[in-house]
């Protein structure tokens, strides 16, 4: 959480390679043998944040666009494999996020978080039907919805007012 300039680029380097290098890695290494045997799931997790821009987490919002962009291709590219690649982007949900981000949740992310658990059953429910991919609650279907009509120049100003602690 921060600023471009102000997040440490080590820190930065070291959560590109968690969120876009280790599903890559993993994916490969398991995939493999779920392609040989034709049968496996894999559950990929990006966020809300990778249909956005997202000032504040401008890095980790891409990471996640990287991670949805890439799993819904890799999900059609195996559709007839008998392996089934579904990618989850939550929105604000209740996990350690905000202490390892450093961010204290604002007003608006307390009112719209969701539970772990309701998150999990919803990503677990889509990848058990083979959905490519899946945004879980209502509000965050919402927020979607709602940029895909907004001028593209309007939703970084509107994401920045919700995601600053001021």
């Amino acid at each position: 959480f921060g600023t471009f300039m102000e997040i440490p680029k080590e820190r930065e380097r070291a959560m590109i390679e968690l969120d876009v290098m280790v599903p890559i890695t993993l994916t490969r290494l398991f995939g493999k043998d779920m392609l040989a045997r034709r049968e496996g799931w894999i559950l990929q997790v990006a966020s809300i944040g990778g249909y956005q821009p997202t000032p504040l987490y401008a890095a980790y919002a891409a990471a996640k666009a990287f991670i949805l962009n890439w799993g819904e291709a890799v999900n059609y590219e195996w559709k007839d494999s008998g392996v089934r690649l579904t990618v989850l982007s939550p929105g604000i949900t209740a996990t350690e996020f905000f202490k390892v981000s450093g961010q204290k949740p604002t007003f608006y992310q307390r009112m719209v978080m969701m539970d772990s658990f309701v998150v999990t059953r919803i990503g677990l429910a889509a990848l058990a039907k083979g959905t490519a991919s899946v945004v879980p609650g209502i509000m965050n279907k919402l927020t979607l919805l709602t940029n895909r009509f907004l001028p593209r120049t309007c939703v970084p100003p509107m994401v920045h007012r919700l995601m600053r602690n001021t």
